[in-house]
């Protein structure tokens, strides 16, 4: 079967580092790409968080507005009213 020679221990030793440093870089790599999913990740959610701020300042800009609106027009329906 498999004889143990030195040059056979010896490949198997170099193979045994080669392996190991391609899991080290492999490792590496997946780190990387994960931190950098992570970043794009907080990005995105950042850019939500200030859309939500835009939508939430619109809608109350609204409200006040319509809230203005109807004043003004219940001020003139009163005005009116009284010139009679």
């Amino acid at each position: 079967m498999f004889r143990k020679h030195k040059h056979h221990v010896r490949f198997l030793k170099k193979l045994e580092d080669i392996l190991l440093g391609l899991q080290i870089m492999l490792s590496a790599s997946i780190n990387r790409h994960v931190s950098q999913w992570c970043n794009k990740l907080r990005s995105v959610v950042g850019g939500t968080k200030n859309l939500i701020e835009e939508v939430n300042y619109e809608a109350l800009r609204l409200e006040v507005e319509g809230q203005h609106q109807n004043l003004a027009e219940t001020s003139n329906q009163q005005e009116a009213c009284g010139e009679f």
